[in-house]
């Protein structure tokens, strides 16, 4: 299985989280893909179960995927979960901002 996580490297997205949910997960491959502030500071020193992409076109991300995870502290519009959801990609995510309302759940 691969769990994708594309986003901007940012505070407000919670990299720690999704790299802590794969630390817990040994056996589930996750591709994190973006760009950002915080980019330098999570590409190394990871699970060896995470690879660490630049930023990508969320089609190629999503399709190399069976999941799609969000992890952001705030969102207004998740595009990346819409992206992923285009493609009919099951999607995780943490219950904030418009996500609710994007999801339909």
């Amino acid at each position: 299985m691969i769990i994708g996580w594309h986003s901007r490297f940012a505070p407000v997205k919670n990299v720690p989280l999704v790299l802590e949910i794969a630390s817990q997960l040994n056996d589930v491959m996750f591709l994190l893909s973006g760009g950002g502030p915080l980019f330098e500071k999570f590409k190394s020193d990871n699970p060896p179960n995470v690879r660490i992409l630049s930023w990508q076109s969320p089609e190629v991300v999503s399709n190399s995927c069976d999941v799609v995870v969000s992890t952001s502290h705030n969102e207004g519009i998740p595009f990346s979960l819409i992206e992923a959801s285009i493609l009919e990609k099951p999607c995780i995510a943490t219950k904030v901002g418009g996500t609710e309302e994007t999801m339909g759940i």
